[in-house]
């Protein structure tokens, strides 16, 4: 019955990466229940695997990711006829810890990484490409990976990206990065019709999608002295987006958030940027209310 899930999900546009870890952590809860059989589950069965994942000394993040995909599916199954009751609205999430992004790379060692980037020829066109959208738009690993040729717009400089949980978006793209794409594919040459994707991975030419960014950022650490991740260019181009005085709102369209809350985790991080934004504007206010301010009234009766 997992499979069955796992295909509707993809069948309504989850991302290939989003099913392939469901299909992971499911696969887990399976193993514990003996089957995972809609029908044979119980709530007993359902706690006593969340009890597991504490003895595995999963952090309550990683918990909270495993349980939301059993209560996904026990409620998917519940929908279906396959369970009497629906159990889960008893699934109790962990609550994740409150902890802030890492810290992002400055200007300078942003630039660094991206004018670093390894290879010759159109793999280190491609390599280039790649790190100039990640800073440049605060792209996903997956959602960069998943663009086709036909996703980068150069007239209007738009990028469309097929965002997580299916959630499409259309971002602006800065100029820097669009010419090292257009580079990057002058020097690939090959198949460039609008369904062709945008990364391959033999050696920046024409060949199957790439499937991970591992080998750009491992010269990259040790170049920088410190550990170098595509995650770590969305939070850093969250941030310098934050210190360049972009709304709080954009930057959450941008990086395609539901809520302004997880976006509000980077402002802890721009807190220099938003001490000395505050101290001028409070100073100001004050500047302002002493030159209104006049002299009270001496109340009757007081010398």
């Amino acid at each position: 019955m997992i499979a069955a899930y796992l295909a509707e999900e993809s069948a309504l546009g989850r991302a290939e990466r989003t099913v392939r870890d469901y299909r992971a952590r499911l696969g887990y809860f399976a193993a514990y229940a003996g089957g995972a059989q809609p029908e044979l589950v119980s709530l007993e069965a359902v706690r006593g695997y969340h009890e597991s994942l504490i003895a595995r000394g999963l952090s309550s993040s990683s918990r909270n990711s495993y349980m939301s995909s059993v209560r996904a599916y026990l409620r998917w199954a519940h929908r279906r006829g396959l369970l009497g009751a629906d159990l889960s609205v008893r699934v109790e999430l962990p609550k994740p810890e409150r902890r802030l992004p890492p810290v992002p790379l400055t200007a300078g060692q942003a630039a660094a990484l991206i004018d670093g980037a390894p290879g010759a020829g159109a793999a280190g066109l491609r390599n280039r490409a790649i790190l100039e959208l990640l800073y440049a738009c605060g792209l996903r690993h997956g959602e960069l990976l998943g663009l086709d040729v036909a996703d980068v717009d150069f007239g209007e400089r738009r990028l469309f990206v097929r965002g997580k949980g299916a959630k499409d978006r259309v971002l602006p793209v800065h100029r820097r990065a669009l010419a090292a794409v257009a580079a990057y594919l002058r020097a690939r040459g090959g198949r460039q019709d609008a369904g062709a994707p945008l990364f391959t991975s033999r050696e920046g030419g024409p060949g199957p999608r790439m499937a991970r960014l591992t080998p750009l950022f491992g010269p990259a650490s040790r170049r920088l002295g410190r550990r170098v991740y595509p995650h770590l260019l969305r939070h850093t181009f969250a941030v310098h987006m934050l210190q360049g005085g972009a709304n709080l709102r954009y930057v959450q369209a941008l990086l395609g958030h539901d809520s302004p809350e997880t976006t509000g985790r980077y402002l802890g991080l721009a807190k220099d940027d938003l001490k000395s934004a505050y101290d001028a504007a409070m100073l100001n206010l004050y500047r302002m209310g002493d030159g209104r301010r006049t002299r009270s009234p001496r109340p009757a009766g007081r010398p």
